[in-house]
């Protein structure tokens, strides 16, 4: 066998045996679902959120149709993307003179779907730090940004520009609700799976799995290694009494959550081997 047959051979069985729950939307993951399956391992669909349209439908729209009054509009999401430019005046044409900011690879893959660009976009880190820390973004002294965003995201950002001196809008063009799935179905091959793991990307998406877990679940949760893409999930996980193993990975891309579950898997074939 070749070097590269031996690789792909050892690529495609890395979480041989292994049953994932991927919490993330339903629109947002499949492509992480056939990289877990591309590995070999069995990925358990178990969206958390559903994502729906926001409630203040007009207010959504007058900020759209006045974006040639900012200079800077700000997408925090890939969702945030799909919902704004859906409803954009000519949404194929990106507006000129308008500088358009994206928190990450899954929001700048978002736009360009639609035929845009990015002028501002973090290296590595993806979140409203590194966005902040973006040269571009220290002196905006009276900058009007809009802000482009779900229900009740996090304040940091536009508290920030504000305290920088930019006039900050929040256009909030999407929001989370629980979904209702067929728990006990869906999670059979997951509880009983003998080695299982839980990817969950954010904070809101723990608080939903934990309600729809049931006590059989939850009991699982407990003891069950996770995959998050922030320390401040990590926090909430110690909360809620989670001691397995939790790591982050390196970043909220689907290819580093399977690299992060790929290094959970080793770890835990270690423990046991010992």
């Amino acid at each position: 066998m070749s070097g590269n047959d031996s690789t792909r051979t050892t690529a495609s069985t890395a979480l041989s045996g292994w049953s994932v729950l991927v919490t993330r939307p339903r629109e947002q993951a499949e492509s992480l679902c056939h990289l877990i399956e591309d590995s070999g391992g069995t990925a358990v669909r178990f969206p958390v959120i559903e994502i729906l349209p926001g409630r203040d439908k007009q207010r959504m729209q007058d900020l759209i149709d006045a974006h040639e009054q900012y200079d800077i509009a700000i997408f925090i999401s890939a969702n945030a993307v799909q919902h704004a430019l859906d409803a954009w005046p000519d949404h194929r044409d990106r507006p000129q003179g308008l500088h358009i900011a994206a928190i990450g690879r899954a929001t700048l893959a978002a736009l360009e779907q639609y035929g845009w660009d990015a002028d501002l976009v973090p290296d590595s880190v993806f979140n409203s730090e590194a966005l902040l820390a973006l040269p571009e973004l220290q002196d905006v002294s009276g900058k009007r940004i809009m802000i482009i965003r779900g229900e009740g995201g996090r304040e940091l950002l536009g508290d920030t520009l504000c305290s920088r001196g930019a006039q900050v809008e929040y256009a909030e063009v999407y929001r989370r609700v629980l979904p209702k799935p067929n728990v006990n179905e869906k999670l059979q091959p997951w509880l009983q799976a003998q080695n299982s793991a839980v990817v969950v990307t954010s904070q809101q998406g723990l608080d939903n799995l934990v309600t729809l877990l049931g006590s059989e679940g939850v009991k699982q949760l407990m003891h069950t290694p996770m995959v998050v893409i922030s320390e401040r999930i990590v926090e909430k996980t110690r909360a809620y009494g989670i001691q397995a193993p939790v790591i982050i990975a390196r970043q909220a891309s689907d290819e580093a959550i399977l690299v992060a579950l790929i290094e959970l898997s080793r770890q835990q074939q270690s423990l046991g081997q010992q």
